[in-house]
């Protein structure tokens, strides 16, 4: 019967918080021998009597009436505290059996197993920490120093229980709330971090008087401070202080010799303890690591009879198994938990199969989509930027469509030939001007002498945009849209991938938003007139080369206007004074030209 000696403080059985605990004590529970620091001592005899027990001692937990309730009122029962841990009045049983058998039982329990059973009940503790149970603590002690890895011996001043309680205890020593982060050996103390920083500890860096250097008390090293229990200073200064005079010279004198020596036994045993220490932390993570192991060997094992082999799951999981749900849990797997277990850790795995298939065509994608790039950037130096399509553009129209997002691992032949491609990019560019032809008015579409679509007066506005922007046809063909988070619907399937691969939209997802204002068109109409150009023969290109040789000056707005060019004069118009009195343009502008 072995309990584990680093489990978690929080699985041990605590005892009645009505009951006094006799470990948290500084008397020692049986008196100390200097046999018990000796691993070889003689085993003392267990004692064969029974002990009585008082049956009114025991009474069942009862459940607690709210005390007055109020007239009319229901009787409200209160139920056990659920927050209080262990199962209280189970041990009852227990402590009905003869002595004789429990020390027949108890005398297979290590120190760590004795120490939580007396924090178990206050029977078992008066038992466990009697005088009559010293045996089972030297018992214990001695197959604990003949186990393959001993602690140090324990320190003559210092009873087993108590040592006990130092080695394997998880809780502050102070407080006894909190788990201890500091240890002392040469204090033999465990404490939290909040209980060393309180008034029970003394900074030894700002209490270095000549007591305390004669001293030399144990200390806890704290925010690189040392820190030693007040107590022990206080009661150590009050009996060398009593030990003061010409007197009792003889005594003082003893006194720090037996200090000194039993200061030098504890010194000891530090570096032993440290390496100890050190061995218990091996051994508990080789055993963590051991249930890890065999926890994940039962659940691939599950999976594997459900389709989910070990090697699947790590092709899907960056050739890991971290990540999966519970899988790397230092816990034995019950079928219990499986049940509630299965269903997640299936779909989280379906969850990465689909991410990693999507990876894996997003690469395949990718590797194709720069090939129809390569061949598009041939196409530079020969195509105006407005007219020279990108791969998004070209990736969702066919041939190309159909090639690029074939779920064939095989190598596609993306662009047959030269030839191809440009039949392509002529089509692509007479499809968007026969669309925005078609949303010219019969004034302009009419225009004979050039390109409609080229003349100044041809503007267009984004649905929704601002009346900035206000752009020709060329703007509109270089138009590219970053809001990749909505597709249109009737966009194919595998488009999804492009927001995941490029920063914009393909152009001709977003060419139907545009249209042709007519308030605009004669904004710019009047405005060209003004400067002196017809706006029927007038290109967009040549209004742009009068540059800052021509510009404008709103003079419905306050004094000292900015000066604009002819693209920003009709967005200006439009935006702020398209619904004023309707003026003469003479009266709205003027012109300014610059040598």
């Amino acid at each position: 019967m072995h309990l584990n000696a680093y489990q978690s403080h929080g699985e041990e059985s605590a005892p009645d918080t009505s009951v006094p605990n006799m470990m948290t004590s500084t008397s020692s529970p049986f008196p100390s021998t200097p046999s018990t620091s000796n691993p070889s001592r003689e085993v003392s005899k267990r004692p064969s009597k029974r002990q009585k027990f008082d049956e009114d001692a025991y009474q069942p937990v009862q459940p607690v009436v709210s005390p007055e309730p109020s007239p009319g009122a229901p009787q409200v029962i209160r139920s056990n505290d659920r927050r209080v841990r262990g199962r209280r009045g189970h041990l009852k049983m227990m402590t009905e059996i003869p002595l004789d058998t429990l020390y027949e039982i108890f005398g297979q329990l290590d120190p760590v197993d004795l120490l939580h059973l007396s924090w178990s009940s206050k029977r078992l503790n008066t038992i466990v920490m009697g005088k009559a149970s010293r045996f089972l603590w030297e018992n214990a002690f001695a197959r604990l120093y003949a186990s393959k890895n001993p602690p140090p011996a324990c320190p003559t001043d210092t009873n087993l229980a108590q040592y006990a309680r130092f080695l394997f205890g998880k809780k502050c020593m102070e407080c006894g709330i909190a788990n201890a982060v500091y240890d002392s050996w040469m204090m033999q103390f465990r404490t939290c971090g909040k209980c060393v920083l309180s008034e029970s500890f003394m900074p030894w860096d700002c209490s270095c008087s000549s007591f305390c250097q004669r001293a030399q008390f144990g200390f806890i090293f704290c925010k690189n401070r040392g820190f030693f229990k007040r107590s022990e200073h206080d009661q150590l200064k009050a009996k060398v202080e009593s030990l003061q005079g010409l007197e009792n010279e003889a005594k003082l004198s003893t006194f720090w010799e037996e200090w000194n020596r039993a200061r030098e036994n504890r010194v000891q045993g530090r570096l032993d303890y440290d390496d100890w220490k050190l061995a218990k932390k091996r051994e508990r993570k080789d055993e963590l690591e051991l249930l890890r192991s065999e926890r994940q060997k039962s659940i691939l094992r599950r999976l594997e009879g459900l389709g989910w082999k070990e090697s699947k799951i790590r092709q899907i999981n960056h050739n890991t198994m971290c990540g999966l749900t519970d899988l790397l849990k230092a816990k034995p797997l019950t079928d219990r938990e499986w049940k509630h277990l299965e269903s997640r850790l299936v779909s989280q795995l379906q969850n990465l199969d689909a991410a990693y298939s999507k990876k894996k065509r997003q690469a395949k994608y990718l590797a194709r989509f720069q090939i129809l790039g390569a061949r598009i950037a041939c196409l530079r130096g020969s195509i105006p930027p407005a007219f020279l399509p990108r791969v998004e553009d070209f990736a969702i129209l066919e041939p190309y469509r159909t090639r690029v997002f074939s779920n064939t691992d095989e190598e596609v032949e993306i662009v047959l030939n030269d030839e191809e491609l440009f039949q392509s990019l002529a089509g692509w560019n007479e499809l968007r001007r026969h669309h925005f032809l078609s949303l010219l008015p019969s004034s302009l579409a009419e225009v004979k002498m050039l390109d409609p679509l080229e003349l100044g007066s041809a503007l267009f506005l984004l649905e929704g945009g601002h009346p900035e922007f206000i752009v020709t046809f060329a703007d509109v063909c270089l138009y590219r849209s970053r809001l990749l988070d909505t597709i249109p619907d009737d966009a194919p399937e595998e488009s999804t991938t492009l927001k995941d691969l490029f920063s914009s939209r393909p152009w001709d997802w977003d060419s139907g938003k545009f249209y042709f204002d007519h308030e605009v068109h004669k904004i710019a109409c009047s405005i060209m007139v003004l400067i002196g150009r017809d706006p029927l023969t007038t290109t967009a290109s040549e209004m742009d080369k009068l540059g800052p040789k021509v510009l404008l000056r709103c003079l419905q707005c306050s004094s000292g206007a900015t000066e604009r060019p002819w693209k920003g004069a009709i967005r200006h118009e439009a935006e702020l004074h398209s619904n004023g009195i309707e003026l003469p343009t003479e009266r709205k502008w003027e012109v300014i030209r610059k040598a």
